[in-house]
């Protein structure tokens, strides 16, 4: 049988099959389609074939093997009721454009094991070449003559082999593209579901029809490219959209709608240790629960084809979520399509945050008010800084004022002076024990242009009543939100610098064991 015969074969055993499977199934047409961010509800309408069955008719749906068949509802035209609704599992029937990859699989595979089997038939003329090096009996003459043969011989197996493994290779890189490529259409699902609808009064032969379901296997991912401009006072956002579905359908025309349902570098500067001083307490520590609560802590870190839109993306409010309209829309099976969701300019307030006791750097900080409430869901962001590239990290935000870092600025520093470190004893008798600290904090603008810094260091806190603390800064600080940290909200001009001066004296009983903290 010809390769020509067996596709005949193939194609007509197919088409008698779907006869068979689906003598009364409704065309369905999808005319709309709701992305959620793994998952989508499809909306389609067709005129659904029906058969007599008693006092009723009984007509079919064909579902993708991803759709969920209790999410189904069927709405019939007026007049007509829907009595009854089964499903079950039936053999998926592979679309033209799966039919045609699984056809050029099939040829690929044919090639592979040509490939294979002449590298085989190579070896053994290398092999059988080799073992006539062996040959003793005959005279001189013809061993070099051999010789030259086989070495002849052995060159141009050589060369076959080189040339049939590279072949080989292309093929195989072939074949996997092509199962992915089937993969990404249909996805791993090996069946439909077949709803069997039955439907009364039982006269009309055709009954139009609209249904939706919902299907994994779908869905869209939020891109954010967040691109700081100081000197503007403004922020750039592109907000972008990656969407997929591998129905095992193309999706031609229909309405569709989004629903939100550097290595070394970090994005915001380090969290303050609290510094605490407390008497030292003879209980043994639980290292195990140490560890679980260090490691349940989330260490810092920088957390295919562009289609034109020609509607701009509308908002709309749904309840719990936002819905963005992209108007009418066309989405291949397995092949991913990014579109633009919203660009927008954010006026923005910029300061720089700098953090003396864990870091030497100022951290680029944007807070940002709306006038409205916005809602931008998890996703892949790209954070800039003047078009230059800072990281990637998950960014989301939903509410009203917004603050953002965008990593550190090595013009912006500070530098730690310890003057004075001391502890000893005082009063009469030596009834008391005592610790001194004195330092200074040296913050530096080198930038060329004057900027607000707020410095922040930690306040240190006593759990002891029999501990005393006397604190004195020059500037005064001010509190934070945060009980635990002092703040120094500053104006730096270009190229300038302040110091701020700290000196901390601490007091307690003699005889209280006291861990000063880590500043000790």
């Amino acid at each position: 049988m010809t390769g020509y015969t067996k596709k005949a074969v193939c194609t007509i055993m197919g088409v008698l099959i779907a006869a068979m499977v689906m003598p009364h199934t409704g065309v369905a047409t999808p005319y709309q389609v709701t992305l959620f961010p793994d998952s989508a509800k499809i909306y389609e309408q067709g005129p659904i074939k029906c058969v007599p069955t008693g006092q009723s008719q009984t007509g079919t749906l064909i579902l993708p093997g991803k759709a969920d068949p209790s999410t189904l509802v069927v709405s019939p035209p007026p007049g007509v009721m829907l009595q009854d609704i089964t499903q079950e599992k039936i053999s998926t029937i592979d679309s033209q454009k799966i039919a045609e990859l699984k056809q050029e699989l099939a040829n690929i595979e044919n090639k592979i094991a040509g490939f294979q089997a002449h590298k085989q038939g190579i070896t053994a003329r290398i092999t059988f070449w080799e073992s006539r090096s062996t040959t003793r009996e005959a005279s001189l003459e013809k061993l070099e003559k051999i010789a030259s043969t086989m070495s002849s011989e052995i060159q141009k197996a050589m060369l076959d082999v080189d040339q049939t493994d590279l072949e080989l290779k292309k093929a195989l890189e072939t074949r996997t593209t092509l199962k992915n490529s089937i993969t990404a259409i249909q996805g791993n699902k090996k069946y439909s579901w077949k709803i069997s609808l039955g439907f009364a009064p039982g006269k009309q032969q055709r009954i139009a029809c609209f249904w939706s379901y919902e299907v994994q296997g779908c869905g869209w991912t939020p891109l954010y490219r967040l691109n700081a401009r100081p000197k503007e006072k403004t922020i750039q956002c592109l907000w972008k959209a990656n969407l997929h579905q591998s129905t095992g359908e193309n999706w031609h025309g229909v309405h569709l709608s989004l629903a939100t349902g550097m290595t070394h570098r970090q994005s915001s500067p380090p969290s303050i240790r609290p510094w605490i001083l407390q008497p030292v307490r003879p209980f043994p520590v639980d290292s195990s629960r140490t560890m679980m609560k260090e490691a349940d802590v989330p260490p810092t870190s920088l957390q295919r084809v562009q289609q034109r839109a020609n509607q701009i993306p509308v908002k709309k409010e749904k309840g719990t979520y936002a819905l963005w309209d992209l108007g009418t829309r066309d989405i291949a099976a397995g092949e991913p399509v990014q579109t633009l969701i919203q660009k927008q300019t954010w006026p923005a307030h910029f300061s720089y945050t700098i953090r003396p006791s864990v870091s030497t750097l100022g951290f680029l900080h944007a807070a940002i008010a709306f006038p409205q409430a916005v809602d931008l869901p998890q996703g892949k962001g790209l954070f800039l800084v003047d078009g230059a590239l800072l990281g990637k990290r998950h960014f989301s935000f939903s509410g009203k004022e917004l603050d953002l870092f965008f990593g550190p600025d090595p013009l912006v520093t500070a530098k730690v002076i310890l003057h004075d470190k001391k502890s000893g004893k005082s009063g009469v008798f030596a009834k008391k024990k005592t610790w001194m600290w004195n330092w200074d904090l040296i913050i530096a603008n080198n930038k060329t242009i004057p900027i607000s810094i707020q410095v922040e260091e930690p306040k240190p806190s006593s759990r002891d009543k029999d501990i005393a603390l006397a604190i004195v800064t020059k500037p005064d600080f001010t509190m934070t939100e945060d009980p635990q940290i002092m703040a120094w909200p500053l104006k730096l001009k270009p190229q300038s610098s302040q110091t701020i001066s700290l000196h901390v004296d601490a007091l307690a009983p003699s005889d209280m064991d006291v861990d000063p903290g880590w500043r000790w």
